[in-house]
C-alpha cells in the first residue's frame, strides 16, 4: 500500500521531500492605473523553498481609472499688458526710431507717438518682450473621480509577448488564465507580468501559484 501511494503522488508530480501531498497556494495581489505607456507591473519572487510549481492562473480585472480629487480652472483675464518692441532705419543710419505693435493689422506706433503704416519689411526682433502671465482661478477637491475603463491588454512574461498565446488582447475581465507554460520560475530573483492597456484605465490582478514546499523548509 505505502509503495502504491507513493507512485500514485510521482505521478502527480509530488516531490519526495514536499511538506504536504497537496500543493500549496501563493497568492500575488496588485492593482494600479494603468495608461498606454504605463503598464500594470504585477511581480512576485519564486521563493527558495519551493521544489515545484504545479499550477499558474493568472485573472484580470478591468476597472475605470480612478482618482481621489477633482481640479477645476478657468480663465479670469487676459492678463497683463506687453508689447513687442524693434526699430527700422529710414533713409540713412542715423534715422532710426523705436517702433511698438498695438495689435491693428500692419499698423505700428513710432516713439514720438505717431502711427506709421507697414507694408513689407524686416524688423530686428531683438526687443521681444517674453515675458507675461495669465490670470487664472482653480480650486481642488477631495473625492473619488473615475474615467476610462482599460481594453486592449496584452500580457507579457519578464518581456516576452504571450497576449496572442492566451487568447488576447482583452477587453473584458478574466478568470484563471493557465499560465503555467509563459511563466518565469527562476529562484532568487523578482520577475514581472505586464499588463498593457491600450489607453487610461485601472487594472486589479490576481497570481495564484500552486507549489510544492521542501519538507522542514517553511520559514
Amino acid at each position: 500500500m505505502r509503495r502504491a501511494s507513493g507512485v500514485a503522488n510521482s505521478l502527480q508530480g509530488l516531490p519526495s521531500d514536499a511538506t504536504l501531498a497537496i500543493a500549496h497556494n501563493d497568492s500575488w495581489l496588485f492593482e494600479d492605473n494603468v495608461d498606454a505607456t504605463h503598464p500594470a507591473n504585477l511581480r512576485y519572487v519564486i521563493a527558495s523553498t519551493t521544489q515545484r510549481i504545479v499550477s499558474a492562473r493568472l485573472s484580470i480585472h478591468l476597472a475605470p481609472f480612478r482618482t481621489y480629487n477633482s481640479l477645476s480652472i478657468s480663465a479670469t483675464g487676459a492678463g497683463s499688458s506687453h508689447h513687442h518692441t524693434t526699430s527700422v532705419t529710414t533713409g540713412n543710419a542715423s534715422n532710426t526710431h523705436s517702433l511698438r505693435h498695438d495689435g491693428g493689422a500692419g499698423t505700428w506706433t513710432l516713439d514720438d507717438g505717431s502711427s506709421l503704416v507697414v507694408q513689407t519689411t524686416a524688423f530686428d526682433n531683438s526687443g521681444n518682450e517674453a515675458t507675461h502671465t495669465h490670470s487664472v482661478s482653480g480650486s481642488s477637491v477631495l473625492g473619488v473621480t473615475e474615467g476610462a475603463t482599460a481594453t486592449g491588454v496584452t500580457v507579457a512574461f519578464d518581456g516576452v509577448d504571450a497576449t496572442a498565446a492566451l487568447g488576447g488582447p482583452f477587453t473584458t475581465d478574466q478568470i484563471e488564465l493557465n499560465v503555467a507554460p509563459y511563466l518565469i520560475s527562476t529562484q532568487g530573483a523578482w520577475h514581472v507580468i505586464a499588463m498593457q492597456p491600450s489607453g487610461l484605465g485601472r487594472i486589479e490582478a490576481h497570481l495564484r501559484l500552486g507549489v510544492y514546499v521542501s519538507a522542514g523548509s517553511i520559514a
